[in-house]
């Protein structure tokens, strides 16, 4: 990974078989600032992402599906949440995209730093 970039190791992980990531993610539901990835959060060890929907009836969950897979530039069919569905705290699997890769693209989408 590039020097400028953050270490998001323990937030990036690939699939036992490599044909997926899986990204740790904290959801800070009902944001008033918008959906928005805000960085890595090294306390947490998870990307930390904003949604504007509201934690009801698995609304913050899609709009985290789609803006990941926005911001990965994959299909919003490649990109689910596998744990912590009622929770903050998820792990969502992206199929066909290696860890480096969702690594540079989140990094350099958004101008994550160390």
């Amino acid at each position: 990974m590039e020097g400028d970039e953050p270490d998001m190791g323990p937030a990036l992980a690939p699939t036992p078989d490599g044909t997926a990531t899986l990204i740790r993610v904290h959801v800070s539901p009902g944001a008033k600032g918008g959906s928005q990835v805000k960085g890595y959060d090294s306390w947490r060890k998870a990307l930390s992402v904003a949604v504007a929907a509201p934690a009801q009836e698995g609304q913050a969950n899609a709009e985290l599906s789609r803006l990941l897979a926005d911001a990965l530039g994959v299909s919003a069919r490649s990109v689910r949440v596998i744990e912590g569905q009622k929770a903050r705290l998820k792990r969502v699997r992206v199929e066909g995209l290696g860890v480096e890769q969702a690594h540079k693209r989140i990094s350099k989408d958004h101008r994550l730093s160390p």
